[in-house]
């Protein structure tokens, strides 16, 4: 049985751990093209005969010494495109990642500039939508005050919070905040004055979104009143709003609520 598919889930350090055992099996003599990566974010995958399959738990330990490795061995530009590669949706990531990384380790660190191999311009186009997404999310998260805490919920198609916290740990360091993922069941918590930790799950009950615990709407009132001050009637273009600001980015912003 020469075949092997390494089931991973959708998040980043089981990934990493899926990449640290692909290289384990490449190491022992396993030929690269008979090994694969495959993220299965509901459980469920076709199976083969003729295929091992090996259903990954995450190890945070391998994780952080891949993200180390790739870092001290390639650079920190490799090293951050991995990072948004892996932050991106795309179900094949995994095994794009493992044989990128592979062709990065064998050849240096000016591998990665080699457009003509496939996995190379797959990582840089995986990294530069993800990079694009993170990037209109710093200015588009929107809180609101609930119970003396800011929240914000985001519905991103890449998993952007892991990128996207320490510019809001930095800019509101002395606010108690969440900001809610609904698209990954992400929260980024962050303590005033202190650390900002990530958090999967049901992290809050019904309880938390009651109205009764809603103190105050100032935030969303104050950006709708922005929104509608700076409008130029004459100067509206709604192409090239959508352009700079997607529609299916405004579902949470709150000067797009009715």
């Amino acid at each position: 049985m020469d075949k092997i598919v390494i089931i991973c889930n959708n998040e980043i350090e089981n990934i990493l751990t899926g990449i640290y055992k692909a290289f384990e099996l490449y190491k022992s003599g396993h030929l690269l093209d008979n090994i694969n990566i495959l993220i299965s974010e509901d459980g469920h995958y076709d199976i083969s005969f003729l295929t091992e399959y090996i259903n990954i738990e995450t190890d945070f330990d391998k994780a952080y010494k891949t993200m180390e490795h790739i870092k001290t061995r390639l650079g920190g530009l490799i090293h951050r495109d991995v990072l948004y590669s892996l932050c991106h949706f795309d179900t094949n990531r995994g095994y794009v990642l493992f044989r990128f990384l592979h062709y990065c380790f064998k050849n240096g660190r000016s591998a990665a500039e080699d457009l003509t191999n496939p996995y190379v311009l797959k990582v840089m186009e995986l990294s530069r939508k993800c990079g694009n997404e993170t990037h209109h999310y710093y200015g588009f998260v929107r809180f609101n005050s609930m119970n003396n805490i800011l929240y914000a919920k985001i519905k991103p198609k890449c998993n952007v919070i892991p990128l996207i916290i320490e510019h809001f740990s930095d800019r509101f360091y002395i606010e108690n905040w969440i900001i809610e993922d609904e698209t990954h069941n992400l929260y980024a918590v962050h303590k005033a004055n202190g650390d900002t930790r990530l958090f999967r799950g049901d992290l809050f009950t019904e309880d938390f979104y009651s109205k009764d615990i809603i103190v105050s709407d100032k935030y969303e009132q104050l950006w709708k009143t922005f929104f509608e001050t700076i409008a130029i009637k004459e100067r509206t273009n709604p192409k090239c709003q959508r352009n700079l600001m997607p529609l299916w980015i405004r579902e949470h912003m709150n000067e797009f609520k009715s």
